[in-house]
């Protein structure tokens, strides 16, 4: 799957100097425009291809994704709430 955007934190520890990057993968664009003409969302995430958002965590020193070595999964939410069926989405563990 191709990564169209991401999104991007990092946290820096002082002590030691390593770094922990975060990013948000997606496999379409992140922006949704609004065509007002015929009330259409562009791209349109309720057809294929869906929405895709992947996580990503590196330190520096390591050259390999280190989202797998996570101590728990992540919690996904939409707008506060756990149940994101509710808006059509699902969460791939």
């Amino acid at each position: 799957m191709a990564v169209i955007s991401r999104g991007q934190i990092t946290i820096v520890d002082l002590n030691d100097g390593k770094s922990i990057n975060l990013y948000l993968g997606s496999n379409v664009a992140t922006t949704q425009i609004f065509n007002k003409e015929n009330s259409s969302y562009v791209p349109n995430w309720t057809a294929s291809p869906f929405l895709v958002i992947t996580p990503e965590v590196y330190v520096t020193g390591v050259g390999t994704n280190q989202v797998s070595r996570l101590k728990g999964v992540p919690v996904w939410k939409i707008n506060g709430s756990t149940t994101i069926a509710t808006f059509g989405a699902t969460a791939a563990r």
